[in-house]
């Protein structure tokens, strides 16, 4: 009998799975996959492309969405301002500068100009998107915002991506 108790036993040549473990695992997966589509659901947000303007209200007219665009080649600048609205229009400066990493005065006040025009025409209109091409160094950038930021106190800015295709499609 002591033999019994303390020698080894053989054991089956089946293994038993680990039951516990496998449903541990399961509950986590299923908790997790849950958690996670909902989150997602709440979480997913649909955003319109810039250029889709959707009118709920017949009476209000839609937005004008000034855009300022900047775009450089070599010396020179070419600046567009476009708005779209009941009255569309389009504003354009090109100017060649003698050294373009330094503040050019003309340039300036061309700009604010053409701002100033459409600000005078609309009144109202309190936001303007700029946008800046990838090749515009960082003098030109502040000279635009310097410009318009007097005039317009709502500045958005649009990707240098986005600006290239805005800027060949004002350009035609």
């Amino acid at each position: 009998m002591e033999d019994d108790l303390f020698s080894i036993k053989k054991r089956d040549s089946s293994m038993e799975l680990p039951i516990a473990a496998i449903l541990d695992m399961m509950v986590s997966i299923i908790f997790f996959l849950l958690l996670s589509t909902t989150y997602y659901s709440l979480t997913f947000q649909s955003v319109p492309p810039s250029q889709t303007v959707t009118i709920n209200d017949p009476l209000e007219p839609p937005p004008r969405s000034p855009r300022l665009l900047v775009t450089t080649s070599g010396a020179n600048i070419t600046a567009v301002l476009n708005w779209s609205g009941l009255e569309p229009g389009v504003a354009r400066i090109k100017t060649t500068l003698a050294n373009p990493m330094q503040f050019d005065a003309m340039f300036s006040e061309r700009l604010a100009q053409i701002v100033r025009q459409f600000k005078t025409k609309f009144p109202l209109e309190k936001s303007i998107q700029i946008g800046f091409g990838s090749d515009v160094n960082y003098q030109v950038m502040i000279t635009t915002l310097e410009s318009v930021t007097p005039l317009i106190k709502d500045v958005a800015l649009l990707s240098y991506v986005e600006t290239e295709a805005l800027g060949l499609e004002t350009a035609e």
